[in-house]
Formats: C-alpha cells, sequence, structure tokens
C-alpha cells in the first residue's frame, strides 16, 4: 500500500560535456552545481530520487586498464605480458594472446568448453601470475600456476570476455534503502544499475517504466551533485571520451497519514439493566417425558394396518 503522495516533481537532464570533471580526463566522474536548489517545501516532507532515462555509448573495452596485464614464467623467469586494450570474441583474444606469447606458445580455445591452454614444449616449466584482472579473460584463478611446458596450463574456469557486466550509477544522493552486499554494512551510494543491452559500439538505452520503487534522501535540499559511473568491481568506467546523457527524477512526497477511527461509546444511562431479577427464571415442576424408539413405532403402525384389513374382510 503507498503510504506517500507526490507533491512536487521535478526534471534534471544532465549532459556530461556540461559537467566538471573529477578524474583527468574520464567522463565517468564528474560534478556540477544545481541552481536553484531543490529543496523542500514542509519539513515533513522528503526527497527522493530515480533515474528516469538514460543514453549511454559502449565505447568501453573488454580489455581495459584494469585487466590488462599479466605475467608469464619461462623457466622460472617472468615476463611481463601486457594485452593491448580493445574488445575481442574468444577467438581473436586467443589469436592475441598467442602473438604476444611469442612464436613458441601454442595457445587454444576449446569451443567445447571455452576453456584456454597453454603449451610451449621448448621450456622445462612454464608458469602464470596474475597482476591485473586478466586472469578473468584467460579464464585462471588469481594464483600463480607452473607445469613443465610440454604439457602446458589449461584453465580451470571458463574464460570471461564479460569484463563489465553492468552498470552502476552511483551518486552523493543517495539514500539509505539501497544495499550493496560489497559494502560492510551493506547500505550503498548505487541509484540505478544499468544492464547492457547492446552490441559493442552500439547506444545503450534505460527506460524506466514505473515509479514504483524511488529512493528516499537523507537531505532536505540538492545544490550539488556529484556522480560515479563503475563497473562491478567499483572500478570507474572508460567511455574512451564519448560523452552521454541522462534524466532524473526528482519527487518532494509528503506521508499519508490514515485517522485512526474510533468507536463510539454507548451512554451508561441508555445501558439496559440485566440484574439477575431481570432474567427469566427457570421453572423446575416440569415433566419428564420419553421418546419411543423408532422401531417400536414402526412395528405398532404395521399391527395396526394389519387390524384394518381383517376388519374390512367380508
Amino acid at each position: 500500500m503507498d503510504t506517500s503522495k507526490k507533491i512536487k516533481e521535478y526534471l534534471i537532464h544532465i549532459r556530461t560535456e556540461d559537467c566538471l570533471k573529477m578524474n583527468g580526463s574520464l567522463n565517468s566522474f564528474f560534478s556540477f552545481i544545481l541552481k536553484p536548489a531543490i529543496g523542500l517545501s514542509n519539513n515533513q516532507n522528503n526527497l527522493s530520487i530515480k533515474l528516469s532515462t538514460a543514453e549511454l555509448p559502449y565505447s568501453f573495452y573488454t580489455v581495459n586498464d584494469y585487466n590488462n596485464s599479466f605475467n608469464i614464467i619461462e623457466n622460472g623467469v617472468p615476463r611481463l605480458i601486457t594485452i593491448t586494450k580493445g574488445s575481442y570474441d574468444i577467438f581473436e583474444f586467443r589469436d592475441l594472446i598467442k602473438s604476444l606469447l611469442g612464436v613458441n606458445f601454442t595457445v587454444s580455445v576449446s569451443i567445447n568448453t571455452g576453456k584456454m591452454t597453454i603449451i610451449n614444449s621448448t621450456l622445462t616449466t612454464i608458469g602464470l601470475n596474475f597482476i591485473s584482472d586478466a586472469f578473468k579473460l584467460l579464464g585462471f584463478s588469481n594464483i600463480t600456476y607452473s607445469a613443465t611446458g610440454i604439457i602446458g596450463l589449461s584453465s580451470p574456469n571458463v574464460m570471461s570476455l564479460f569484463s563489465i557486466t553492468g552498470i552502476y550509477l552511483k551518486s552523493n544522493l543517495s539514500g539509505s534503502s539501497i544495499y550493496n552486499t560489497r559494502l560492510n554494512n551493506n547500505t550503498s551510494s548505487i541509484l540505478q544499475l544499468i544492464q547492457i543491452e547492446a552490441d559493442p559500439f552500439n547506444m545503450i538505452n534505460y527506460r524506466s517504466t514505473t515509479d514504483a520503487f524511488i529512493t528516499i534522501l537523507n537531505i532536505n535540499n540538492i545544490d550539488q551533485l556529484t556522480f560515479r559511473l563503475t563497473d562491478q568491481e567499483d572500478n570507474l568506467i572508460d567511455f574512451n571520451g564519448v560523452d552521454f546523457e541522462f534524466t532524473l527524477k526528482v519527487f518532494e512526497i509528503s506521508p499519508i497519514i490514515t485517522p485512526i477511527q474510533t468507536i463510539p461509546q454507548i451512554e451508561n444511562s441508555t445501558t439496559p439493566s440485566t440484574t439477575p431479577s431481570d432474567l427469566p427464571q427457570l421453572n423446575n415442576s416440569y415433566q419428564p417425558f420419553e421418546i419411543e424408539p423408532i422401531n417400536k413405532i414402526i412395528e405398532n403402525q404395521r399391527l395396526q394396518n394389519i387390524l384394518n384389513r381383517i376388519k374390512n374382510i367380508k
């Protein structure tokens, strides 16, 4: 049941190219001042916010600054491998890794399991050590691996080229109604998780279809807004210089107070007297009676019918 009523509604249209970037050239962390500020008309009310629309470019890469490096260990000696940033399918990525490792390496991917195998028969031992999230791309875990070169290394996990599974819009305005398992106290600054339902280098469109869930804010006015767009690991997303837009809805809501219904009291003067003397008295001089069993009644009726037939015989 809805326990609040919308008093006022505001729309805030945001273009990242108009905002102050807070982390170098990245446009996924920005801030701006709202003039005039949005405030409450009544201190008993609350401000709430929700994402209404968003048009985001799928211009970020599968391989980025957070997952583009690892060490290949050749006979105990590590060699740094830096993966070229970009977006790849599983076979393009396989070929890229093979070219980075060198001609003596064989890199294969099973089309049935999606797992990678790395072999170098010219080495006594080969190993892997990860200094970024590249282990997810290759299908390994974040530990050090070692094997004989001729047998090689096979990934225990499926290669994951979905390095960004969703876009998290986070704000300094978020209230205490959003929870996140990444945080110790669980409450989060997440305003909205935007699903990626587009192919690379296309537009990701978000449209809210309901006002059923809105975030209640813990402030009485909005004058400064800061936003961060991150991946599931809380890393800022690099949109590679492509700006974007989104729209917020802000509501001033008032709690609905339901009056308490009371049952009218009956005056004592109108309450009828029910003293024992007013109650009907039982008469104890009654005569008990018996109910004949049903089989006796039926038998008497049968005998009476027989007598009647005898009388009628002429």
